[in-house]
């Protein structure tokens, strides 16, 4: 079984879907979501507004893939704005009512109209997209593998963390900068 491996959005890529999808799409508040969380497909759905504590900044994941997958992550400021954006009118405990198809047709959508081949990115390309950002503002690999509920730090930096050129860049800059061997 060889395991797919996704594709992560570049910081500007996810500035530019997130900046279409506010302002084109009634799903805005979904995706900021599994941007600034990197929970899984089927989590972001057993996600209960109850689950959001915005007092205390913590939003609890019911993981769906194993028992360990259960997890309190932090709020982190990008979803701060979402604090009085939930519809409350929606008579479900749930904090996203839509379906699967709904958010994939939406995002392929959109990933098209900002310029992106829609058949390279999925989804998941926001859990993969959060665990590269986290790697990018230098966040430490076990924190970012127990945020992603991996029991592993091999999967996450293996399947999850994509090096993107400009990051690449960035980190010969520095190494060129501290390095102190001369010749």
């Amino acid at each position: 079984h060889e395991r797919e491996h996704g594709n992560a959005f570049t910081a500007e890529q996810q500035e530019r879907f997130l900046s279409h999808a506010k302002a084109h799409s009634k799903y805005y508040n979904y995706f900021l979501f599994y941007f600034s969380t990197g929970c899984r497909t089927g989590e972001i759905y057993t996600i209960k507004k109850k689950d959001i504590d915005f007092n205390n900044r913590r939003v609890h994941i019911h993981g769906t893939k194993t028992k360990g997958s259960n997890r309190t992550i932090p709020l982190f400021d990008s979803l701060l704005e979402l604090q009085d954006k939930f519809d409350d009118k929606i008579d479900s405990e749930f904090v996203f009512v839509v379906t699967k198809k709904y958010i994939r047709e939406e995002f392929k959508k959109i990933v098209k109209a900002i310029g992106l081949d829609p058949e390279e990115y999925t989804v998941y390309s926001m859990r993969h997209s959060f665990a590269t950002r986290c790697v990018e503002k230098h966040i430490d690999i076990k924190t970012i593998s127990l945020w992603m509920s991996h029991a592993n730090i091999g999967t996450t930096l293996n399947n999850y963390v994509h090096i993107m050129s400009d990051y690449e860049q960035t980190q010969a800059e520095i190494f060129n900068k501290n390095n102190v061997a001369k010749t």
